[in-house]
């Protein structure tokens, strides 16, 4: 089971998957860690300031996760589609709705 921890002081979240120790950690972007075990398993991940997009989708394709816990993170932290169409500006009547395929 997944448990969150969140440092209001620093902005920061980690997410632990397991209670094994830390051997060492990869950067996955300058506001994103992810901490392995002597196994190279995924013990946790570092997010600072996690209400940006934080690459989730990344790390899922780029290290072995549980089958299990890949379905808690993808429940707690949903990606958001992205999209390159403009800002509609307030009043103009249109309303963009971004459709993920």
């Amino acid at each position: 089971m997944i448990r969150q921890k969140y440092d209001l002081d620093a902005d920061a979240l980690y997410i632990r998957l397991t209670d094994r120790k830390v051997a060492y950690t990869d950067q996955v972007d300058p506001g994103t860690l992810v901490d392995f075990d002597d196994a190279d398993r995924v013990i946790g991940i570092e997010v600072i300031h996690p209400n940006r997009p934080w690459p989730l989708g990344e790390i899922l394709e780029r290290f072995h996760i549980s089958e299990q816990d890949e379905r808690e993170l993808r429940a707690y932290f949903p990606q958001t589609p992205q999209t390159d169409l403009p800002p509609v500006h307030p009043g103009s009547g249109l309303l963009r709705v971004a459709v993920a395929c």
